[in-house]
């Protein structure tokens, strides 16, 4: 439980100055400034974008998770097969090995 402003907060929420409880103004600029995200529900299937350029999908420590990246290695986003089949009693772990540095 966490108390933001005088609200408890159960889980994730936004502060009254816009970040998550927890993050720093330095770690929100080190992530992408935006993010595409696709759902195709007859798929069954999530895509989150950090970039547009070029790439290609390749798998990562999680089956049902898949990373985009770019020629250098560079993420650019990742996938994630069987969403319905996500609860909210475990989360979904993956590691995504590629670097984020100089994703564009």
């Amino acid at each position: 439980m966490v108390v933001c402003s005088g609200q408890v907060l159960n889980r994730r929420h936004l502060c009254c100055d816009g970040l998550f409880h927890r993050q720093t103004q330095a770690g929100r600029d080190s992530v992408a400034k935006r993010i595409n995200v696709w759902f195709d529900s007859e798929a069954d299937f999530l895509e989150v974008t950090f970039s547009d350029a070029p790439g290609y999908m390749r798998e990562t420590t999680n089956d049902s998770v898949m990373e985009r990246v770019d020629a250098d290695g560079n993420l650019l986003g990742f996938s994630i097969l069987a969403v319905s089949q996500l609860t909210q009693a475990a989360p979904l772990v993956a590691e995504l090995l590629a670097d984020t540095e100089d994703a564009a």
